[in-house]
């Protein structure tokens, strides 16, 4: 199973403040698995790779001020941002951000055992080096009967960003030696078989695996290419030498420019999965979701 080495040191204050401005395709994606998960009042949720928070806020307004949520992110610099932004909005009380470890939720952020009733990963799975122990830690945090839902895109994906990136690498020959590198620092996707398999490997029983092609936009061309940035915590340009990554970024443009539609913005189609579970209980059947 493919895995990808990306480069956390490369995000940067402006990179985590345009993903809060521009990430509105994971944060509808989220809310989807919200509504997946059932989250209601009083439920306890764990957003693991919670970015700036967008998403947990709204599971806090969902869970209300007898519940809580705990979004936990490995870059500083967005966890500043989600705990400003629930500040504002008056969800500090029922909404905890920690910066911490996908792949060690105790160590890293406390996260105990058998203490939530949720928890997802949205748009986070795909940039870990080890999904398969990130799902085993996820369930080590639910309750019995708890419940785990996964938005991730597909091993299908011949499509969205990188069809975009692999025709701007191609478009110059000082680009294209280097395409080994920019491959390693983005994002691994897995089949449904394999992630179902991570899922029972973790102690959970898959209870709904949709797979759609969603087709989104971010806006025009600079805006697609700020939030492809932001999203990829500047790994999308990182990983070729500095002198070469202006061109890289011309290349990219030019290729957006071909995604555009009559009303100046950028649509690209993903390959996306949703996957949700149910923790088993120690006998290894799915627990009751009554």
């Amino acid at each position: 199973m493919a895995v990808t080495h990306v480069n956390l040191d490369l995000d940067t204050d402006e990179l985590a403040e345009a993903y809060e401005r521009g990430s509105h395709y994971q944060t509808q994606s989220g809310i989807k698995m919200l509504e997946l998960l059932r989250v209601g009042p009083g439920d306890a949720v764990l957003d693991i790779g919670t970015g700036t928070g967008r998403v947990a806020r709204h599971a806090a307004e969902l869970v209300g001020v007898s519940g809580r949520v705990l979004g936990v992110d490995p870059l500083a610099r967005r966890i500043a941002i989600a705990q400003r932004e629930a500040a504002a909005r008056g969800l500090a009380q029922q909404a905890r951000f920690a910066v911490g470890d996908a792949l060690d939720l105790h160590g890293s952020a406390g996260v105990a055992p058998a203490s939530f009733d949720a928890a997802l990963l949205c748009a986070v799975l795909h940039w870990l080096p080890d999904p398969a122990r990130a799902l085993r830690e996820a369930a080590a945090a639910l309750r019995p009967a708890g419940r785990l839902a996964v938005g991730t895109g597909s091993a299908a994906q011949g499509a969205g960003w990188t069809a975009v990136l692999e025709a701007a690498l191609q478009a110059d020959e000082r680009l294209w030696p280097h395409r080994d590198d920019v491959r390693r620092g983005m994002a691994r996707f897995h089949t449904p078989a394999e992630h179902r398999a991570m899922f029972e490997a973790a102690g959970l029983a898959v209870t709904d695996l949709i797979e759609l092609d969603e087709e989104w936009s971010h806006g025009d061309v600079a805006q697609t290419y700020e939030v492809m940035e932001a999203s990829s915590f500047g790994n999308f340009t990182g990983h070729v030498p500095p002198e070469l990554r202006p061109r890289l970024k011309e290349c990219l443009f030019a290729e957006l420019e071909k995604c555009k539609r009559d009303d100046g913005n950028v649509y690209l189609v993903l390959p996306w999965l949703y996957i949700v579970g149910t923790k088993k209980d120690k006998a290894g059947e799915q627990a009751s979701m009554v």
